[in-house]
């Protein structure tokens, strides 16, 4: 934070492109998730049994997997946001 020039946009907004990969996952995954996501998760569970659980699991590999199509993509075309449906 305090290396990057924050009076430019690509500053602030990007950290001048010199971020590592965790906080950045970090802040993906806490966007993703809320309490909407722990009570529907639970309800859907009690509804449905532990299939929810098998669910969860084999989205966590699929969205690893989309990121390592989708990122270089991103990358590539210079983009700086990543669409809610990629999660």
């Amino acid at each position: 934070m305090y290396s990057t020039n924050r009076g430019t946009v690509g500053g602030f907004f990007l950290a001048g492109r010199s971020m590592v990969w965790w906080p950045i996952g970090a802040s993906l995954f806490a966007s993703n998730i809320g309490s909407g996501h722990f009570v529907g998760i639970a309800g859907t569970a009690a509804a449905g049994g532990i299939a929810i659980g098998g669910y969860e699991w084999n989205a966590l590999i699929f969205v690893v997997i989309l990121g390592w199509i989708f990122v270089p993509i991103y990358i590539k075309a210079g983009s700086v946001w990543v669409p809610k449906v990629f999660l």
